[in-house]
């Protein structure tokens, strides 16, 4: 599946990342479609898996505002000269360290 399809404008990229029993998605569209997703998984979670989830630990974070925690690791998305690099920021030792992680385009 390409990354972008630029003659489509309802395409949206949706990733995501699962380590045990700890997951992060990632949607790049609107407030209202990561809304949509949450409900839709939760549904999904009860009926076909009976799991719970969790609502105090499942967050909606825009990723150029906010940072999302994921496997101890605060994840934000910042902007350099037009392109976005992940960074994450890690606390060791009670002090903070904030690395890039990679970088899109």
């Amino acid at each position: 599946m390409p990354w972008s399809m630029p003659n489509d404008p309802e395409f949206i990229r949706l990733k995501y990342i699962r380590y045990a029993d700890d997951w992060i998605l990632g949607i790049n569209g609107p407030l209202k479609l990561a809304k949509q997703v949450k409900e839709e998984l939760k549904l999904f979670l009860q009926k076909e898996l009976k799991l719970t989830l969790s609502e105090e630990k499942t967050n909606i974070t825009h990723a150029q505002i906010g940072q999302a925690h994921f496997l101890g690791t605060d994840l934000s998305n910042g902007r350099n000269g037009g392109h976005i690099f992940i960074t994450t920021t890690r606390k060791k030792a009670d002090r903070q360290y904030k690395t890039r992680a990679g970088k899109t385009t």
